[in-house]
Formats: C-alpha cells, structure tokens, sequence
C-alpha cells in the first residue's frame, strides 16, 4: 500500500483525516459541520468503515468492514480537489478490533489527522444503548443486561476513552490527535471548530449558518416501533442518507418514522451497576487526561 497521498482526483486520494470516534458523540453532526467547510470534503456516506472486517467479504467480521475491497474502492470516496478530504467511522475504536484498525490505519496512512469526539461516559452508553435497541431485528435485553453480558462488551467499551487513546498512541504521534468534546460541539460550537478546522489546515475563522443546530437532538428523537425500525431499513432511507443534504435526509426521516414511533424511553440501571461502571469510567477519563494532557471537563469527576 502507498503512503504517498497524491493530488490526483480522477482515481481519487487518501484522506487526510479520520474521524474515528466514538460512537453516540455527535459524530453525524460533526460530518455535517466540516461538509459545509469550502476548503474540506468528507466522504459520503459518512461510515467508510474500510480498516474493518477480514481480507474477504465470505470471512468478514465484522460484516459492515470494507477491508476486503482493497485501497481503489478506498480512494474512490475521494475524488476532490478540495484541500482537505476526510471521513468519519467512529466504529474505529470498538475494542476488539482497535489493535488491528490502528495497524492497517498506520500503515496506510501514517500521517493522517485524527479526530477523537468523546461524551460523558454514561450519558454515552445510554444513547448507544437506544441505539442498538432501535436497530434491533429482535427483542433487546434490558439496560442491565446489556452492560453485562459479553456480546456487548464493544459498545460498553466505547466509553473507555483512555483505553482509546493509547491504543492510538502506540502507532501515532500526539500531534496527529486531536480530541473533542461533545459537550464543548454544543456548547462552544463556533470556537469549537475553529480549533478543528486549524489542527486540519484550514481557515479557521470559517462560518457558516449550517453551524447552528445540531442533527438528530435528542428533543426531536423518537423511538421507531418494529414497523418503524423496517422503515429505517428500508431502500429509501439508505437512498436518503446517500444522495440528499444532511438537514433533509434527516427531515425525511423524521416524517416517515414519526407515525411507527413511540417517546424514546430512558434506559436506567440498578444503584450498584452504574456505580461500578462509573468507577470504571471514572479510570478512563483519568487516563484519557494524562494521555491527552487536556482537563475534558465535560467527562465528569
């Protein structure tokens, strides 16, 4: 594979940064943010997901992994003469395939940007929580059960920013990371980017009006019923999310579930659960500190 990242659009390029993480932390929005960047192109649909799944599409673990389609497809998403081009797959940073992604990433692009987006632990696993229950195909188990038991231990471990960031460490240089907080995209957006937009070589006074609202907030969530999760499967939103801007497809979206849909539930956890699991967490933000050298306030005590 090269490490060269040409110019050349017709066959397409390497990206010069990677969203990486994590999943549930705004990382939608945040591909919207940088698509309205004149200087910055970012790959649609936004999950490439290429440094996942096996050498073949027959072995491929895990089955959303493009890894088997080899570096042309890769540079196909592309094909820009923009400045900068990118692409966001926060599922990069699932645990068990973390050490293996980092390798592939390394060695195909050593000097890319990376971007980290991390949440409050907890709030997080919550949202992932919902999100995987929302998907489903069939019954989910309970919030409880889903932090315990091991065929979910990635998505839990998407909370483990510590853990995230050595893992990058090991193969990149500190300054090639970048880590964002969810809470500061909300809250401090313009000076937000800003600091983005600079770590990517850009201008980073960029202002657009597409910056002010956030996709997919949670006071305009809803949870789709079985008909409505088919809805979400359907041809015609995958055709959505493809080819129309962000704001519509999610417009789109929003009226077709609404009738096959319910108030998002919120999922809660017995008292002794998720004071261990904050513990845990509470060791994971300490280390993503250190690593970091940032105080990420917005992860709690």
């Amino acid at each position: 594979m090269h490490h060269a990242n040409d110019r050349t659009t017709r066959q397409g390029r390497l990206p010069d940064f990677i969203v990486m993480g994590s999943m549930k932390c705004g990382t939608t929005s945040l591909h919207h943010y940088l698509s309205c960047h004149p200087d910055v192109y970012v790959s649609r649909p936004k999950e490439l997901n290429f440094f996942l799944g096996g050498g073949r599409q027959e072995d491929n673990d895990p089955p959303w992994g493009n890894w088997w389609r080899g570096e042309a497809w890769y540079r196909s998403h592309f094909v820009t003469d923009r400045r900068v081009c990118g692409e966001v797959s926060p599922g990069y940073v699932r645990a068990s395939s973390a050490a293996l992604t980092m390798a592939r990433m390394w060695d195909l692009r050593p000097d890319a940007r990376l971007v980290l987006v991390v949440r409050e632990p907890m709030e997080r696993l919550r949202s992932h929580y919902l999100m995987v229950r929302r998907d489903a195909h069939e019954t989910m188990p309970t919030f409880e059960e889903f932090v315990s038991d091991n065929r979910f231990a990635d998505e839990v471990a998407c909370s483990d920013y510590g853990s995230q960031i050595g893992r990058i460490l090991e193969r990149f240089p500190h300054e090639s990371l970048l880590v964002v907080e969810s809470a500061e995209l909300d809250r401090n957006r313009s000076a937000t980017l800003g600091r983005l937009f600079r770590f990517l070589g850009v201008e980073p006074g960029f202002r657009s009006p597409c910056f002010s609202r956030r996709l997919f907030e949670r006071k305009h969530r809803r949870f789709p019923t079985g008909f409505g999760r088919r809805v979400l499967r359907s041809p015609l939103m995958r055709l959505s999310e493809r080819l129309l801007p962000f704001t519509l497809h999610e417009a789109v979206r929003n009226m077709l579930l609404t009738p096959f849909s319910v108030p998002e539930p919120t999922p809660v956890l017995p008292a002794g659960v998720e004071a261990a699991l904050r513990a845990r967490f509470r060791d994971e933000v300490d280390r993503a500190r250190r690593l970091s050298r940032l105080p990420l306030p917005s992860l709690g005590d």
